[in-house]
């Protein structure tokens, strides 16, 4: 299990991307359209340790609130029943996510198996394995 990325809320992704890009210094990744309620997406990333914080505009959510948080596994299956059986609850089931539906480079662009569980202090988990 690796640490992939944050994703936190923002309410004005000209602003979060300046501010992450020309005042601290991240690399800009990509900027793609959102599904449902997530208007905008954007992925930014640090020059020094390569993490990245996936920007989720939502316009009518808090904006630097975190949404969660990504790690990039083995085996999606194998993980989540681990960590439900050690308590967390689930959000969404393990399910691909075929090449097309998201178009981020080597962010979801390759298609992807991905699942989500709530830790007991409801912060999202995502887990995530490209193809």
């Amino acid at each position: 299990m690796k640490l992939h990325h944050h994703a936190i809320i923002v309410t004005d992704m000209d602003k979060a991307i300046e501010t992450f890009c020309e005042f601290l210094g991240m690399k800009f990744i990509l900027r793609h359209p959102g599904v449902g309620e997530i208007q905008e997406v954007a992925f930014v990333e640090d020059v020094h340790s390569g993490h990245r914080l996936e920007l989720i505009l939502k316009p009518d959510g808090t904006s630097g609130e975190l949404d969660h948080i990504t790690f990039e596994v083995d085996d999606v299956d194998a993980a989540f029943d681990r960590l439900k059986s050690l308590g967390l609850e689930v959000g969404d089931e393990p399910t691909d996510v075929g090449k097309g539906n998201f178009q981020f480079k080597k962010i979801h662009s390759s298609g992807c198996r991905l699942a989500h569980l709530f830790t007991p202090n409801k912060l999202k988990i995502q887990l995530i394995k490209y193809d």
